[in-house]
């Protein structure tokens, strides 16, 4: 049987590196400098290597104006369509 945990992590992880680079940061280390994330943590959130908590997920999704629903499920979309 397969693990959706990990499938599932690895697709939220994608969706937070896409949207990152959508709204204009080349590297998840300007993202992090930016808004005072140590780069080791927010890298591991982008790769899949460390899980994420909500608070955690809530806040990028407010530095990227998305929406949570499409970060954690694909749905909704970004906040600002011009993203797309």
């Amino acid at each position: 049987m397969k693990d959706t945990t990990v499938d599932t992590k690895l697709l939220i992880a994608n969706r937070l590196r896409t949207a990152r680079k959508q709204s204009g940061y080349k590297s998840s280390r300007e993202f992090a400098l930016k808004y005072g994330i140590p780069e080791s943590t927010y890298s591991q959130h982008e790769t899949g290597k460390r899980k994420i908590r909500i608070a955690t997920l809530l806040r990028y999704c407010e530095f990227l104006s998305i929406s949570p629903g499409w970060i954690i499920v694909g749905e909704d979309h970004y906040k600002n369509s011009n993203l797309l």
